[in-house]
């Protein structure tokens, strides 16, 4: 079995998306958690930032939250999976979807005054740290990791199912999770949660 053989089942699922995108659409009248600290937190620093940049943007509900509550930001969501790309600009009709992974941006795609968001994108992936760490290196003002699952075991990932395919579940070493973004510079300016964890992180 191959490392991506999970990952690459989210590349291939149009069928995942839309049911993601139905969740999400449902949740519209009664954010979950991890939205009402996406709108706080960004609320705290709007005056910082230029642009959301929704890295693994899936079906781009984050869009539509921006166009709520931030609507003179700027937005630009990036998804490996074609699938994801086309329901999102089908659904919400503008061009702000970008088919590339996540491996794939370089520091030219950015700008100094962008967010990186990481919604639940590190939990998906086998080794969920270097994904924070590919994130870290484009070197953005700011950085939001989502949902991130946290224990004091070492780092270690599992195979779970989610919208009928089988993906990765990531879970962080908590300690080691904060030091590698002091290592790469970025100063914690909030956090919720115990076990799953919304960071806001702002470099130094």
């Amino acid at each position: 079995m191959s490392e991506n053989d999970h990952i690459d089942t989210w590349k291939n699922s149009y069928n995942a998306f839309e049911q993601q995108l139905q969740v999400n659409l449902s949740e519209l009248n009664d954010y979950p958690q991890h939205w009402v600290d996406f709108v706080n937190f960004i609320d705290k620093i709007k005056h910082k930032i230029d642009r959301v940049v929704d890295v693994g943007c899936g079906a781009g509900i984050y869009y539509k939250i921006c166009q709520n509550h931030f609507p003179n930001l700027d937005y630009v969501g990036y998804d490996y999976a074609p699938a994801a790309i086309a329901l999102a600009t089908e659904q919400w009709g503008c061009g702000k979807f970008i088919n590339k992974d996540y491996k794939e941006i370089v520091e030219n795609d950015l700008c100094s005054k962008d967010i990186i968001i990481d919604n639940a994108l590190s939990n998906i992936m086998p080794d969920g740290d270097a994904c924070v760490e590919t994130l870290l290196n484009l070197k953005c003002s700011h950085i939001m990791l989502q949902r991130c699952q946290v224990s004091s075991e070492v780092s270690f990932n599992t195979v779970y199912e989610a919208y009928g395919i089988k993906t990765y579940k990531f879970v962080h070493n908590r300690k080691n999770l904060f030091k590698i973004l002091d290592n790469h510079g970025y100063g914690i300016l909030n956090f919720t949660g115990d076990t799953s964890l919304n960071i806001l992180a702002e470099r130094q």
